[in-house]
């Protein structure tokens, strides 16, 4: 996987030059949800990386500012304020303090004018917190891990201007604006239209056309919308980057179906492990809490974790991490499921594992939702975890015996990577982008057969060839969130030294029109 790092490397020097990251769409999804999803993943992570490579005053956050509808900025710094990987509380904290539905503030919003009894019920959920106890978190609309999260994202605001900086105001000619976000909103296109004619180096990240050349596994109107998008930010960018060979295949056949000429180059996502926010440095715990840390931590990290999600740590499981969506197959993986239970259950070779379901329920398809509840979850073996914090998520990575996609269509492929950086083989469809996440390190399936699913499900479930794939994985050189920002300041260099070779051929072709 780190041929591209290979390369790409000739030796560019970073100049003192500015890179603005979009965080447009992101911004707006951290409004009203306290997770991210995974393009928002990439931007926090990539833009963490960056900010470990670059000066602070080097680094940016740009957005589209809706109320102003015009294109601010504000220094990286001034956000993260040390915490590592932005989470959306940390975001919605520093960005939209105003807003009610979220928040400390907000949950306490009605002893506002009483800060004696506003300081005692605060006092009153941070104890129930450090004990564990979710019941008043859940009366109140929220959980005890989002309360710790928002408490946590408390401590990032800081004595500095919210609003933010206009872009033009910043930027100069030759520094660089990445557009790794999705900013699909109308109103947003017509902001970036309008930096796409200023003298930056312009940059759009392309993750997938799926909404284009699989309109089946999308809803009905995204193709629309997407194909809308794309037709115009193509217009406002100086060159591209694709997260898989697969989808800069499918963005070029786009340029050649649209007339267009464009520059891409691969910049392939990572095979890491999950980004995690740094812990506050402040808390201290006490003889019990380090004895736990330092001779039970599976009990310590289990501690605040709900009763249904403990009980799967009672048997072995398997874990299907993503949105539980038709684009992920999940009918036919629980469909192979049930096939292998029923035929373990049929030659008397014992109870099979959990499956375990991990990830936002919002557009659970209908054949699944009726498979679950006609069988009661396969008579038990298959759960669902929605919404998981991403600490939760980790300790579902390093105890499964594998994880399973088998997408019917993807850009990149995250949890297979995920699960490859915690030593889990996966069991993975032989499809679009995901063999390039996989390589050799897998065992793959046809995603559209549900018997090549239970097959290689089979497979897998034997430990001595599970142990053989885990062997490989412990020697191979994973590709890291490191390795792609690196990558990605190699190709905007180059980028960049091309690019102003060719503005003085535009410029004459323009005036020749």
């Amino acid at each position: 996987m780190n041929q591209f790092s290979a390369q790409m490397d000739q030796g560019f020097d970073i100049e003192r030059e500015r890179y603005f990251v979009d965080i447009s769409g992101t911004l707006e999804h951290s409004k009203q949800n306290d997770f991210l999803t995974g393009i928002q993943r990439v931007v926090v992570t990539v833009v963490a990386q960056l900010a470990a490579r670059l000066a602070p005053d080097q680094l940016y956050l740009s957005w589209c500012d809706k109320s102003t509808r015009s294109y601010k900025c504000v220094p990286y710094a001034s956000v993260a304020q040390g915490a590592g990987i932005l989470t959306a509380p940390a975001l919605r904290s520093y960005f939209f303090q105003e807003l009610s539905a979220k928040g400390p503030e907000a949950l306490l919003r009605k002893y506002k004018d009483r800060p004696l009894k506003k300081k005692w019920h605060t006092m009153r959920l941070d104890l129930a917190a450090h004990m564990g106890r979710k019941r008043p978190f859940r009366r109140k609309g929220t959980t005890l891990e989002s309360w710790q999260e928002m408490r946590d994202a408390e401590k990032l605001v800081r004595e500095t201007p919210r609003a933010g900086r206009p872009f033009e105001q910043v930027c100069a000619p030759g520094d660089h604006l990445l557009q790794l976000d999705l900013a699909v909103q109308q109103w947003q296109m017509q902001i970036l239209a309008e930096i796409g004619k200023m003298d930056v180096v312009k940059h759009l990240l392309i993750y997938d056309l799926i909404p284009l050349h699989a309109p089946q596994l999308v809803s009905h109107d995204t193709a629309w919308s997407f194909l809308a998008w794309l037709d115009e930010a193509v217009n406002h960018v100086d060159a591209f980057l694709a997260i898989s060979e697969f989808s800069h295949e499918k963005f070029r056949t786009y340029l050649d179906k649209t007339e267009r000429s464009g520059r891409i180059t691969t910049l392939p996502l990572a095979q890491d492990r999950l980004p995690l926010p740094d812990k506050p440095q402040d808390r201290v715990e006490d003889r019990v809490g380090r004895q736990m840390t330092e001779l039970y931590p599976l009990a310590k990290r289990l501690r605040k974790i709900g009763r249904e999600e403990t009980e799967i740590f009672c048997r072995p499981f398997v874990i299907c991490v993503g949105t539980i969506e038709a684009r992920k197959n999940i009918w036919r993986v629980a469909m192979a499921w049930k096939k292998l239970v029923e035929e373990s259950e049929r030659e008397g070779r014992g109870e099979l594992p959990t499956l375990v379901f991990v990830g936002s329920a919002s557009h659970m398809p209908q054949d699944f939702q009726q498979f679950m509840q006609g069988t009661g979850g396969c008579n038990g073996y298959i759960r669902i975890v929605s919404g998981p914090s991403d600490a939760f998520l980790e300790l579902l990575y390093e105890h499964c015996l594998f994880s399973i996609q088998v997408s019917l269509a993807e850009g990149w492929g995250l949890p297979v990577g995920e699960s490859l950086a915690y030593r889990r083989t996966a069991l993975v469809g032989r499809g679009s982008s995901l063999p390039e996440v996989g390589g050799d390190l897998v065992e793959y399936c046809d995603p559209e057969e549900i018997d090549s699913i239970a097959d290689a499900a089979r497979r897998l479930l034997d430990a001595d060839h599970r142990a053989a794939l885990e062997a490989r994985i412990s020697q191979a050189k994973l590709r890291s969130w490191g390795d792609v920002a690196d990558d990605l300041l190699r190709i905007v260099q180059i980028d960049k030294t091309w690019i102003a070779q060719r503005r003085p051929e535009q410029q004459l072709e323009n005036q020749d029109t």
